[in-house]
């Protein structure tokens, strides 16, 4: 399985960054065989980060990523186009190798929980 987060950045300048996101993808033989995203809910630790975020913004670009994410007819161009159209915004990390149990939809919690109370500090 491969991780990748999404980070928000405030600021082309500055490289202070948040992470709001994640994107779990399962692969076999070239094809997915579980995706899953999680985002950042509390959107307070997003305002305490930048207080001028465009929140309705922000959640639309999030909802957005899912819709386009779970369509199967889309994901390999979305993910493919991601970087390039939204990196004014959003940084993505490059995938990593992560080890997930016989169930990731349950594992998936667990890294966004982790990830996201990582930016706290």
């Amino acid at each position: 399985m491969e991780l990748q987060l999404i980070s928000y950045v405030p600021s082309a300048t500055n490289s202070k960054h948040l992470d709001v996101g994640i994107i779990v993808v399962e692969k076999a033989k070239d094809q997915i065989t579980f995706l899953d995203t999680r985002f950042v809910s509390d959107m307070k630790k997003v305002l305490a980060f930048d207080p001028h975020a465009d929140i309705e913004m922000l959640q639309s670009c999030f909802r957005e990523f899912e819709k386009r994410l779970h369509d199967p007819g889309e994901r390999y161009a979305f993910l493919s186009m991601m970087q390039d159209t939204f990196s004014n915004v959003f940084q993505f990390s490059a995938p990593k190798a992560v080890l997930i149990s016989t169930k990731p939809e349950d594992e998936i919690e667990k890294l966004a929980s982790l990830y996201f109370s990582l930016s706290d500090n």
